[in-house]
């Protein structure tokens, strides 16, 4: 006896045991039972079924269809299978296996057959198949009367369906007949919320299913969730502390953990809990949406876009999803794309407004005003009171030319609304109109609105930075970051002020302070690197920082093609091209990565390899203009212009508004003397948008091409008054003052200029070339004055800081060094800066540093015949005749074509 009391348990006796576990509901200890029942005995068919009900009811559905399966192949009941199978198969995700291998199985045991088809009818309506749902829970009500089962799933679909009446009707019915399942509050409570009108009743609810069931999980998830929809955020984390006890490392826990940190802005927490649930459910869609709106917020749209991707591929019915895909498209530039993933949103009755809002910002990207603004009135007839989607009609009328009436509508819903997002709008509209001071009329509304509103903060330092108020500017973005000391855009717009005023350290120490706490962010690293290239640090060491970015964060483009450009620009090209390639291999389908692998490849001079990779970008999405644009410019290099028209017509039709396209389509018609053509596509787009510049610029340039300037001139004033100076008037006044210049009518174009100015003051761009007239007419104090006012306008404009320095050279006045090393450090490869630079230095006495300076701007541009005589002249000034010499000899070898020729032979003889 006490040899047998010491041996193995017994089959049968585990198997007792594991049964008892689970009238304890403890499945997890029923599955260890079960376990050690199949090692004693493994053929044991009825055992391997109690182990996979018993794993499924301890969560491990993917164990569960495994013992499930072998039962079946081990001649199992399909009754005592089929039930829990399909219940495995939904949790794990594997509807469509479900559905694709037991979709016509019916069962003997009606109980059986009611609870599988009530599983089967979830699986349709995952699949989008309403007839075949709803044929699946008849057949379930059919197999029991009442099942409360396929009732309880019944009432869920009408709430997804919005038939809130309905679903409540069919919910308490079950109810009625048992109280005690804790499924039916649930789902009671969900149809509460969704009605908004009975949120303690739906608390209520979910309260009364966690006292059937303390661990019963989806109720404590939908009690967080209720409280940070009331706006309890303190009450929401009580109740995830209270999910934690039940359910301490469960997915739906973790899931609402990341979710709080994500609603609180601590997104490389929220990123590291997604990251965790992602480990053990790769592909529940909701999830991904979560982790897309994390990787979004952080500022990694590709990552976003791709888990956005993944979750409608998996559940295309995902509204949700798709919206948020399409906002991504359009932030990325890809608005038909946009258009194609919401395109089964749009059809008929059942569209939503936020899929036709979207719709319509994307036709807007494509130059469409009017198919947006088909879209945006749909939206708006949808949701009447919903204030974003009637100010995006409103732009839409906007864009269309249509801007009183839009503005008047703007500053309706500007004064109704408590949101500030109309206001926002027409800050941004004025803006782009430059008219700053309606602008912040606009943004001082939304800030009354809501005080710590950082967006509004940040929207005011950008206007206020365009007025050129830049002491402003900089106390509204600091107090963005007073708000919110992670908003990315405030750090680069302050350290965009650092720069202007020439404070490149402070600007560093804002970039690196930011990235110690999310060293993650791309966008970060790149204007980093950006920095430190204008601070004058070598490119090798910028080159190991992008690295480290691109190790950090692979699935981003932005590292990538920041490198390139870096290595680009050092005339690195194999180096470049290697780069691209790499990025190419690792992600393949972005267009940004492609576009910039053609232009290496062009740039190795391969214009075959880099025109099949232009029509790789093209095959991916065709509407992309930019890709057209490169076609015809391979096939301009290469002689074939017919190729080259048709290339950039084909832009034009993908995005009516192409000006680059147009601009060259222009330029390409004139060069083959074929100037109707060209005078006939500005003519077309001044009829379809008569209020917008851009049809008479063209006009205008052609004209220009032709040299033809009187004409010109003719055109931007008729441009000029169908527009209306306080329309969005574009380059028109600095390029009607540029063609008054090359007419040689240089009292007019003055006349016309300050005219200009006194009411424009902020018109930066006539502000620069009147300076450039001036200094032309040798008028150097008048162009001293406008070059200063451009200067204060924007800081950081080196043509203007350049020119500032050369004026006050030529007047023997002093300020010409600060000003010129401002302009270098700014512009550290220009030659003209460089130039300049050594000058001011040579007439301050610093010949040793004028002429490494100059040496410089030699080695940068050494065909440059001024250049090269400027460091001659400042050789011989040093008396260093050996390096004079020298660059007198090169100037002369350079031959007839050379103006400078005479005048160096005249220096070699004075030597």
């Amino acid at each position: 006896m006490a040899v047998v009391g010491c041996g193995p348990e017994s089959a049968q006796s585990l198997v007792a045991k594991g049964q008892a576990e689970l009238a304890r509901k403890d499945p997890r200890a029923a599955v260890v039972h079960f376990k050690g029942a199949l090692q004693a005995d493994p053929n044991a068919t009825a055992t391997r079924v109690l182990l996979g009900r018993a794993l499924v009811e301890a969560n491990d559905s993917r164990g569960a269809i495994v013992e499930l399966t072998k039962a079946l192949e081990q001649q199992a009941d399909p009754s005592d299978v089929m039930p829990a199978l399909a219940r495995a198969q939904l949790e794990s995700g594997q509807y469509k296996k479900l559905l694709g291998a037991h979709a016509g199985v019916n069962l003997s045991s009606n109980a059986a057959q009611a609870a599988f088809k009530s599983h089967l009818a979830l699986a349709w309506s995952f699949a989008g198949d309403r007839q075949k749902t709803d044929a699946a829970i008849a057949a379930a009500l059919t197999a029991v009367p009442d099942y409360a089962d396929a009732l309880i799933l019944q009432s869920r679909l009408m709430l997804n369906r919005r038939e809130l009446d309905s679903a409540l009707a069919v919910i308490e019915k079950v109810l009625a007949r048992d109280p005690s399942l804790p499924q039916a509050w649930q789902v009671k409570g969900e149809v509460l919320a969704a009605k908004q009108t009975d949120v303690p009743g739906a608390e209520a609810a979910f309260r009364k299913a966690i006292e059937i069931d303390d661990k019963f999980v989806p109720a404590y998830s939908s009690l967080v969730i209720s409280r940070i929809r009331a706006g309890d955020m303190v009450g929401g984390k009580k109740q995830l502390s209270l999910l934690q006890a039940v359910a301490p490392g469960g997915a739906e826990t973790r899931f609402l953990q990341a979710q709080v940190a994500y609603l609180e802005k601590d997104y490389v927490k929220a990123r590291e809990g997604v990251q965790q649930v992602l480990r053990v459910a790769p592909e529940n869609p909701n999830l991904l949406q979560l982790a897309a709106a994390v990787e979004w917020s952080g500022g990694s749209l590709v990552i976003a876009q791709k888990m956005l991707e993944t979750a409608v591929r998996i559940e295309p019915s995902l509204e949700e999803a798709r919206v948020n895909l399409a906002h991504i498209y359009i932030r990325l530039g890809q608005a038909a794309r946009a258009l194609a993933v919401l395109e089964p949103l749009l059809k008929g009755d059942s569209a939503k407004a936020t899929a036709l809002s979207a719709a319509g910002e994307a036709s807007l990207q494509l130059g469409q005003p009017a198919l947006a603004g088909a879209y945006f009135s749909r939206a708006v007839a949808l949701a009447p009171e919903d204030t974003r989607t009637r100010t995006a009609l409103a732009m839409a009328q906007l864009a269309q030319g249509e801007s009183n009436a839009a503005f008047a509508q703007l500053e309706s819903l500007a004064s109704q609304s408590k949101d500030g997002y109309a206001d926002a709008a027409v800050a941004s509209a004025r803006l782009g109109r430059r008219e700053f001071d309606a602008a912040l009329v606009a943004v001082d509304n939304m800030i009354r609105k809501n005080p710590n509103n950082a967006s509004a903060h940040e929207l005011r330092g950008r206007v206020q930075a365009a007025k050129g108020d830049l002491a402003a500017a900089r106390k509204s973005f600091e107090k963005v970051l007073s708000v919110e000391p992670r908003f990315l855009a405030a750090v680069l717009a302050l350290a965009e002020l650092d720069v202007r005023e020439d404070k490149l350290d402070q600007a560093k120490v804002r970039y690196e302070d930011f990235l110690q706490t999310d060293p993650r962010n791309h966008q970060a690293i790149t204007a980093l690197a950006d920095l430190r290239l204008k601070a004058g640090v070598p490119a090798i060491d910028i080159e190991a920082s992008l690295a480290d970015a691109i190790r950090l964060a692979p699935d981003e483009p932005a590292p990538r093609l920041k490198l390139v450009e870096l290595l680009f620009s050092q005339r690195q090209i194999k180096r470049a091209l290697v780069v691209a390639q790499e990025a190419a291999t690792t992600l393949p389908n972005d267009v940004q990565v492609l576009d910039a692998l053609g232009r290496m490849l062009w740039a190795d001079g391969n214009s075959q390899q880099a025109l099949a990779t232009f029509r790789r970008v093209i095959a991916i999405d065709a509407t992309l203009p930019v890709a057209h644009i490169r076609v015809a410019d391979v096939h301009r290099a290469d002689g074939n212009l017919s190729a080259a028209v048709a290339s950039l017509r084909r832009a034009i039709e993908v995005d009516p508004r192409q000006r680059e396209a147009r601009t060259g389509l222009v330029e390409l018609l004139v060069q083959m003397k074929r100037p109707k053509e060209a005078l006939d596509i500005a003519k077309e787009l001044q009829s379809r948008e008569p209020k917008l510049a851009a049809g008479y610029q063209l006009e205008a340039a052609v004209y220009r091409r032709l040299l033809n300037h009187e004409a010109s001139v003719a055109v931007y004033r008729r441009g000029l008054q169908a527009v209306g100076e306080a329309g969005e008037t574009g380059d028109l006044p600095m390029n009607l003052f540029v063609s008054l210049l090359a007419s040689k009518n240089w009292k007019q174009a003055e006349s016309f200029a300050l005219q200009w100015l006194s009411k424009h003051p902020s018109d930066g761009a006539l502000i620069y070339n009147l300076g450039e007239g001036y200094m032309i007419n040798n008028d150097f104090k008048s162009a001293e004055t406008y070059f200063a006012k451009a200067v204060a306008l924007r800081p950081d404009f080196v043509p203007a800081l350049n020119n500032l320095a050369s004026m006050l050279l030529r007047q023997g006045k002093p300020g010409a060094v600060d000003l010129a090393q401002r302009a270098a450090r700014l512009a550290p490869n220009s030659p003209a800066t460089l130039d300049t630079l050594a000058s001011a230095l040579a007439a301050d006495g610093r010949l040793p540093e004028a002429l490494k300076t100059q040496q410089r701007a030699v080695a940068v541009a050494p065909a440059d015949p001024t250049i090269r005589m400027n460091l001659a002249k400042m050789a011989i000034q040093a008396g260093d005749k050996v390096l004079a010499k020298a660059e007198l000899d090169r100037l002369v070898a350079m031959g007839s074509g050379n103006p400078l020729r005479s005048e160096a032979l005249r220096l070699q003889k004075s030597l």
